[in-house]
């Protein structure tokens, strides 16, 4: 009985209040709320049936929707009428049910849905005469046993306000086109279409070579599809804004978990398009390691706003014609990534984000990629962007560009110019404890078909996950981790063997090993070794400089994959050693009869300016056979007089010395202005500001040890 209470408190949501959702969200919703209730989760199923009426919009969907849950409904009310012997209901959920099955028929064909739209609305009259008697008693004390129980889930009408009906009058009908021949019914679209000057000449050039060219002809099948792709574009239609700061706000927070300064500066931009009727275009860039959200801010800000998305990949993209298009008159010619992502968003304003595009390719044989992206995203050019297929201007002024990268040094400079660029940096310990909590774990317990009871995880538990068996800035191996651990649960459940329990000491059963950092000890005070942080494509990480002297020549040997800012960083930081041997009593010969190799054994892939003081520091305890203190880290560049120069990425390095748990950093002087932004990291560390490396040293260079190899 239960059972049916539930499905029939969901069907009477759906069908007394007008949906307003795209397909596919609305069919996921239904479909989540049917495998709740194949377990029983009466609040689950309640929960997802109250969410796919809230996202709804179109109305045969709508309608289609409405009938999938309605004919649930009728199943519940006939189980219930046999059980009770009641012949006469029998029959009649028998003869609506018929009558749901066509017309659920109907609507999935394109020439009928409009009639079977009207017809709908007549037998969910049927299925409301037939589901009420049931549905008020069932309903009223399904609300009253959970309304006992704590819940407070409202109330419910299942009287008069058991459906509300659509307007007919506000769907434009749709005239079938599909028994039209091809030039009948090009014919038709063009003079539905509002399509602009340039626009309307060429269709009706192409149509006109369509009607002269003869059927058996290989060229009508090129201009046919040429001019299906055409005249599927969204001419001329626009979504209307979601204007209300308070609404996007609100999703802001809902989808992500912090980010506070990132949410502020995204609600700045869209006042602003809010408050001017013609905003000048901005172009938004998230910059941070992969993980950390960038592309779903992207679907958030399509979501507040209330404009269709698209996602544009043009990661290892070398083809100018993939981003422009080819000419129609070559085989097997297609529409650029641009103009097919605006054919499927549907409207002339979406949201287009432009994914991984510091990855986009150089400029070779086959054209420039990134040369061509400058006429997409710059404001002054984008209104009239010509695709070689369409070969005709297409205005992209509309539209909300979003870009994601993960590293600006790659990314091309005109490209960059043209953007606002906004930093997402990694995610801290208690950061991602939330975003477990809030987020990735209900997803992963729904992935595997659990119920949010289910899988308890405890606070030790989770942060035994984050700090030892994920290493990243954002979050993605920590859900794949997650997943892991419930997909163990849900086999378990299959398997019908003892459910397991997730507790720190048992966790590299069912995920693995702990990750370890390559072998490295970074709390050993050692000779010519010295903690560094460095920030790379995929966060800030802690990295050790080794140097090692043999006799020879006065060479400077350099490895460990670094670029060429790396080496002359080197070569500067050794000609301060030089300068300042005297200080440390090194005997000058030793710089003439010594090879110096400077080495990372981590090999990170990095070539930017903050490894100086760290390179200073290795050298000089090479020479002087004294050893780094290992419970410091630095970074920072050095300048020929020791000056520790500005560098960028501290939040990250920071999070990296922290997790390794050395507390104890040196930054520069000049960075401090950024500490203020990141005072929960810096929490139980020592921030050491320094401006010249003569300070670090005087630190961290131990006395030469006596009777001690290093």
């Amino acid at each position: 009985m239960q059972h049916n209470k539930t499905l029939l408190l969901a069907l009477g949501l759906v069908l007394s209040t007008p949906l307003l959702a795209k397909k596919k969200e609305t069919q996921k919703e239904i479909e989540s709320g049917q495998a709740y209730l194949a377990r029983d989760d009466y609040e689950g199923a309640l929960k997802h049936f109250e969410r796919a009426v809230r996202v709804a919009r179109d109305p045969f969907e709508k309608m289609q929707a409405r009938l999938a849950v309605a004919h649930l409904g009728l199943e519940i009310v006939r189980d219930d009428a046999i059980d009770n012997g009641d012949e006469d209901t029998v029959t009649q959920v028998s003869t609506v049910e018929q009558l749901l099955f066509t017309a659920q028929t109907q609507l999935s064909h394109p020439a009928k849905r409009y009639q079977a739209l009207q017809n709908g609305e007549e037998i969910m009259q049927c299925i409301s005469v037939t589901l009420d008697p049931h549905t008020s008693e069932i309903a009223v004390g399904f609300i009253t046993d959970l309304q006992a129980g704590g819940n407070d889930i409202g109330s419910f009408n299942f009287g008069e306000n058991f459906m509300v009906p659509v307007d007919m009058s506000l769907i434009p009908y749709e005239e079938n086109l599909d028994d039209l021949t091809d030039t009948a019914r090009f014919h038709k679209l063009i003079a539905k279409l509002n399509l602009p000057g340039e626009a309307s000449t060429e269709a009706k050039r192409q149509l006109k070579r369509l009607e002269a060219v003869p059927p058996e002809s290989p060229e009508k099948h090129v201009i046919t599809q040429y001019l299906d792709t055409f005249l599927a574009l969204p001419w001329g239609k626009y979504t209307e804004d979601n204007l209300d700061l308070a609404a996007a706000k609100e999703t802001l927070d809902s989808d992500h978990y912090g980010l506070q300064e990132i949410k502020e500066r995204i609600l700045d931009f869209l006042a602003v398009r809010t408050h001017c009727k013609n905003p000048h275009a901005t172009i938004i860039c998230f910059v941070g390691p992969p993980g950390v959200g960038k592309t779903s801010l992207g679907k958030s800000i399509a979501k507040a706003l209330d404009r269709n998305f698209q996602r544009i990949a043009v990661g290892g993209v070398h083809d100018e014609s993939e981003i422009r298009g080819h000419r129609s008159t070559y085989v097997g010619a297609m529409p650029g990534k641009i103009i097919k992502a605006m054919k499927k968003a549907g409207s002339m304003n979406p949201v287009l984000l432009i994914d991984e595009i510091d990855k986009v390719g150089k400029s070779n044989h086959r054209g420039d990629p990134s040369s061509a992206l400058l006429e997409v995203l710059d404001p002054e050019q984008n209104d009239s962007f010509v695709d070689h297929y369409l070969d005709v201007p297409f205005d992209l002024s509309k539209v909300l560009f979003i870009t994601t990268t993960n590293d600006l040094s790659t990314m091309p400079e005109p490209l960059k110019d043209r953007m606002e660029i906004i930093e997402l940096t990694g995610y801290t310990l208690d950061e991602k404890m939330e975003i477990a909590k809030q987020h990735l774990l209900p997803q992963a317990r729904e992935s595997c078909g659990l119920m949010q009871s289910e899988v308890p995880l405890s606070d030790a538990v989770l942060q035994e996950v984050i700090v030892n068996h994920t290493r990243e800035a954002g979050v993605r191996e920590l859900r794949r981790v997650l997943n892991k651990l419930c997909a163990k649960y849900t086999r378990a459940l299959v398997d019908r063997v003892p459910l397991p329990t997730f507790v720190k000491d048992n966790l590299t059963e069912y995920i693995g090993p702990v990750h370890t950092n390559s072998g490295l000890n970074f709390h050993r005070d050692r000779v010519g070794m010295t903690n560094g942080l460095a920030w790379t494509s995929v966060g800030g990480i802690m990295i050790q400089i080794e140097a090692v002297l043999s006799p020879g020549k006065g060479k400077l040997q350099h490895t460990g994959k670094q670029g060429t800012m790396s080496l002359e960083s080197a070569k500067t930081a050794l000609t301060w050693v030089k300068t300042h041997a005297k200080e440390f009593d090194i005997a000058p010969e030793k710089f003439t009869e010594s090879d110096l190799h400077i080495h990372n054994p981590a090999g990170w892939n990095s070539d930017g300016p903050s490894a100086g003081v760290t390179t200073v520091c290795t050298i000089l305890s090479a020479f002087t056979d004294r050893p780094i203190d290992a419970s410091y880290a630095m970074t920072g560049e050095v300048s020929l007089h020791g000056d520790v120069l500005a560098i960028g990425g501290l939040k990250e390095k920071l999070l990296a010395a922290k997790h390794e748990g050395v507390l104890n950093v040196f930054i520069p002087k000049s960075n401090v202005v950024d500490l203020e932004k990141i005072e929960t990291i810096t929490e139980g560390m020592n921030i050491m500001p320094v401006e010249n490396v003569s300070e670090i040293i005087k630190k961290v260079l131990l006395p030469k040890p006596k009777n001690s190899f290093f």
